[in-house]
């Protein structure tokens, strides 16, 4: 798992992968009372405040300034024996000019893609990695691994902007190092832990709250 630090949503998961884990079960709807509803002002004006509208609204209103479109989006994976190689996020969209005739003038494609990956899996050799680009940020992790030995690395680059609107550019690099790697009289080094950061904010978890972090 791959977590960024968003200075206006918090901790932000960029890159997850769970294997094994069974589907949350749905939780059944509550019904609304008048707690929920919010309050709504009189004609003047006057009276308490509204509520904002959900950001999927606000969303909404101004895709409808935007001319049509038709865009088609899926993620792709390819396996040829040891060979895996997967397009993230890969999109052809089709603009409509309004008031054009449709057969007449033929929308040009574009095409964009979010991320690629890669993988490489033969005995004892296995390698893979992710690219993928997250509005401003791009992040990305790999894996090597021959036995005895684990390598993992994870991190991300690109522009962040704070509650003051003020944009910066920041930086992480996290790395794990599994193995033997040395032997001494006393003691036996079997891993190393590293990272870099610029204006970044690292969180740990603390015992109390290790198993529900983050």
């Amino acid at each position: 798992m791959l977590i960024r630090k968003d200075p206006r949503q918090g901790s932000v998961v960029a890159l997850d992968y769970a294997f094994g884990q069974a589907g949350s079960k749905s939780k059944k709807a509550k019904a609304p009372t008048t707690a929920d509803v919010p309050p709504i002002a009189d004609e003047g004006g006057e009276g308490e405040e509204t509520q904002p509208e959900p950001p999927a609204k606000d969303h909404m209103r101004r895709n409808l300034n935007k001319p049509p479109s038709l865009s088609l989006l899926l993620d792709a994976s390819v396996l040829l024996g040891p060979i895996g190689v997967g397009l993230l996020g890969f999109n052809i969209t089709l603009v409509f000019e309004a008031g054009k005739d449709l057969f007449k003038n033929l929308p040009k494609p574009t095409f964009g893609i979010e991320g690629l990956a890669a993988s490489f899996d033969r005995s004892p050799l296995i390698l893979a990695g992710m690219f993928t680009h997250v509005d401003k940020t791009y992040q990305g992790a790999a894996t090597l691994s021959f036995k005895p030995y684990l390598f993992q690395a994870a991190g991300f680059y690109g522009d962040v902007t704070d509650k003051t609107a003020t944009e910066f550019k920041s930086t992480f690099v996290y790395f794990i190092l599994n193995g033997p790697l040395a032997t001494l009289e006393f003691a036996e080094i079997q891993g190393v832990t590293g990272g870099f950061g610029y204006s970044t904010f690292l969180r740990f978890p603390t015992v109390t709250n290790v198993m529900d972090f983050p």
